[in-house]
């Protein structure tokens, strides 16, 4: 199988190089005389608008909330083929694990079961949950800082990444692009190490009336990690079709497949909560056939329609099928200071989404007051079913030693040993919402906008009498909420935009919690966010500097009572504050030279809990400091050089501790990255060599307890080639 796919990708490559040489007849970007025209250092790395803040195309400038739209350009300039590689370079965003869902944004974390962090076209639902998105298909990523729920509706009060992905164009283009890396550090060898991508974008028209445009995006990866035994292999194809049925009308339908197998891994450990423990950064101590293969499908619809210049029409719609495995021997915890537990598993998930949001957009003035109003429905339903297969956790023959782990001792039990942990689970949702965005002067701006959703989840538990999986029992709730949102910003020239705002988010509650009266918990967790910040526009770049204070409330908690039937009671009695200021820059220094930066300062901690010992501990994976460059320099019209800096402080990557006292919880040190960069611009053709850590200095990402830390990449090297027809 993996040698049939790599055929047709490379075959898909050759075919779409010849026929883009053909259709342009070998046209170049040079002048007459075969000269290659000046390079400047142009492209805005941040761009100017966004779709994601307001749903609608407006200035940031204009948004009274700190928004980041990351650009095609800033991609390239960094090298990057995965999502999750940028979160270094946003401000206030930092990785929370292994997955493009763990993301940490100001203070907040997420985990690999929250779709709502990582939007798709404004709609969640990824074709695999456990490998970070590619970038080949991505136009540009846009960040929202802070709840966003009157326009998105259930999602975390830190905000979340909205991925805007490539449409077929009017213009025909083929980008070919291979890419070869390896690592050099942490005692690895770059034959043990290296890997490959191979992808292509091909766009233009259909037809000669230009019609029906195409778009096909294709990328393969096979990879072997600086991981003991670990390998990566992905396969990603995504074609998509516009009718453009008139001058107001356009419709696009797309398709996306992803399969990807990964080496399970839990990554590493530490004996005591103590770092200085942990292994080498290549230490694995699953089984080297250990694995974790998942794969998916998407379809998806877009339709906008302009009634008038004024009226509009949208619909969004987005499918997704999606099922994943974990088998293998998974960390579990520590025999004593030298020996892991380990226990056996074999997990099987699948997932369904369901998701539409339609909206009419309507400018309009009243007694000279501008109003750029969005009248949308939002309705939604996921549908999953996890299945364990098998599930050991009190078998010794599977300990490892944390230091020199020998693989193929473990003895795996006979009998299925699980819990009556295999479940089905429904989320349906609707919303309406509304937001007005205001020009009551040329100086001053407003927005306004709520939202009301109602929500039903249910879920049915099973006895472990595999296959027949008998029935147990259904739990069920449902509920509703209403959230606002409004913000004032004065221009008092086209520089400056000084703005104020307040935003709201909610979560609905897990599964089956019960109150102390054995009730479904119905309420959901509620954030609140005040920020205040000013944005520039100036010749050479853009800057925003701001201020916030967010507050999540009703957090749920496990009391430490039970039910007489021993089910755990829950309650409201938790609250947790992040407070904060950023600042970010785009700016072109000079035409040969680009720079953007970014610093974010965040204190996260417990304010209330059902443990007072917590208050004021400091929430996971929340570095109080963090920041990144990156330059580029054009050199001449052909080279180009790029030098990176990302530094996050100090951070806890354990749970609270029960006594208060922060010491005995796991705290990740800080690091400093240096990233470099060589680039060759030709008339048809790219060239970027890039050095990734080069000080090959030892960090750890990120972890949520002491058996699960995820060690952060060593020195690497990569080398990019890219072929453009037109």
């Amino acid at each position: 199988m993996k040698t049939d796919k790599l055929k047709a990708v490379l075959v898909l490559l050759f075919l779409g190089g010849v026929s883009s040489y053909q259709v342009a007849g070998a046209q170049t970007g040079g002048t007459d005389d075969g000269t290659i025209d000046e390079i400047v250092v142009s492209g805005k790395f941040i761009a100017e608008t966004g779709q994601s803040a307001l749903k609608g195309d407006i200035p940031l400038r204009d948004v009274p909330f700190t928004v980041s739209g990351y650009t095609r350009e800033f991609m390239d300039a960094v090298e990057t083929t995965r999502i999750a590689d940028l979160y270094n370079y946003m401000a206030g965003v930092q990785k929370s694990g292994p997955t493009g869902y763990d993301i940490n944004i100001r203070g907040y974390s997420t985990t690999a079961n929250d779709r709502n962090v990582l939007l798709t076209d404004g709609l969640p639902g990824l074709s695999v949950r456990f490998g970070s998105p590619p970038t080949v298909n991505a136009e540009r990523i846009e960040v929202v800082k802070g709840p966003a729920a009157v326009l998105y509706g259930q999602i975390q009060p830190g905000g979340f990444i909205n991925i805007v992905t490539k449409r077929p164009e009017e213009t025909r283009s083929i980008d070919v692009r291979f890419r070869a890396d390896g690592t050099y550090g942490a005692d690895a060898s770059i034959g043990d190490t290296s890997g490959f991508i191979a992808s292509i974008d091909a766009t233009g028209p259909l037809t000669e009336d230009g019609r029906f445009l195409y778009r096909f995006v294709a990328e393969y990866e096979d990879a072997n990690t600086f991981r003991d035994n670990g390998f990566s292999e992905s396969f990603y194809v995504v074609p998509s079709l516009t009718w453009v049925a008139s001058d107001a009308t356009r419709a696009t339908v797309f398709a996306e497949y992803r399969d990807e197998d990964h080496a399970l891994d839990n990554y590493l450990v530490a004996f005591g909560n103590d770092i200085g423990n942990a292994a080498e950064l290549t230490t694995r101590y699953q089984e080297p056939q250990d694995d974790q293969p998942e794969k998916g499908w998407v379809g998806g619809l877009v339709i906008d329609h302009d009634f008038s210049d004024t009226f509009s029409w949208n619909l969004n719609y987005r499918y997704v099928w999606h099922e994943d495995f974990a088998r293998g021997y998974e960390n579990l915890g520590f025999r004593d200071e030298n020996t892991l537990r380990r226990r056996d598993r074999n997990q099987a998930n699948e997932r369904t989404y369901n998701f539409l949001d339609t909206n009419l957009a309507w400018r309009t003035a009243t007694g000279g007051v501008e109003h750029d109003i969005v009248f949308g429905i939002n309705t939604g339903k996921e549908t999953s079913q996890f299945t364990r297969i098998n599930f050991d956790g009190g078998n010794a023959t599977l300990d490892i030693d944390i230091r020199n782990p020998v693989y193929g001792q473990g003895v795996p039990n006979v009998d299925r040993n699980v819990s009556d942990n295999d479940r089905e689970r429904d989320y349906d949702s609707f919303a309406i919402y509304i937001r007005d965005f205001i020009t009551l002067s040329e100086q001053w701006k407003a927005i306004i906008g709520a939202r009301y959703e109602e929500f039903d989840t249910s879920e049915d538990l099973y006895q472990p009498a595999f296959p027949t999986r008998e029935f147990s029992r259904t739990l069920e709730a449902n509920g509703d909420d209403v959230s606002t949102m409004f913000g004032l910003i004065f221009q008092p020239n086209d520089t400056w935009s000084v703005y104020a705002s307040y935003a709201e988010s909610f979560d609905p509650p897990t599964w089956g919690r019960e109150d102390a009266n054995g009730n479904p918990i119905t309420r959901p967790e509620l954030g609140q966010q005040i920020e205040a910040g000013v944005k520039m526009d100036f010749e050479r770049g853009t800057a925003t500097v701001s201020v916030f204070s967010i507050n999540r409330k009703d957090v749920l908690q496990d009391t430490g009572q039970d039910q007489p039937d021993g089910t755990a009671i829950f309650d409201f009695l938790g609250e947790d504050k992040s407070d904060g200021f950023e600042i970010e820059v785009d700016t072109a220094i000079s035409e040969r030279w680009h720079l953007i930066f970014a610093y974010a300062n965040v204190t996260a901690e417990v304010d209330a809990d059902v443990n007072p010992n917590r208050i004021g501990q400091t929430l996971l994976n929340a570095p109080e400091s963090s920041l990144s460059i990156w330059n580029r320099y054009q050199i001449n019209d052909a080279w180009g050089i790029g030098v990176g800096i990302n530094h996050a402080g100090d951070r806890y990557g354990s749970a609270f501790a029960g006594d208060g006292d922060q010491s005995s919880r796991l705290k990740l040190p800080d690091y400093t990255l240096v990233d470099l960069g060589v680039y060759y611009t030709g008339e048809s053709y790219d060239a970027t060599l890039k050095f990734g850590n080069v000080t090959d200095e030892t960090y750890y990402v990120s972890s949520t307890r002491n058996t699960n830390i995820v060690p952060g990449m060593p020195a690497t090297v990569t080398l990019s080639l890219l072929k453009r027809f037109e």
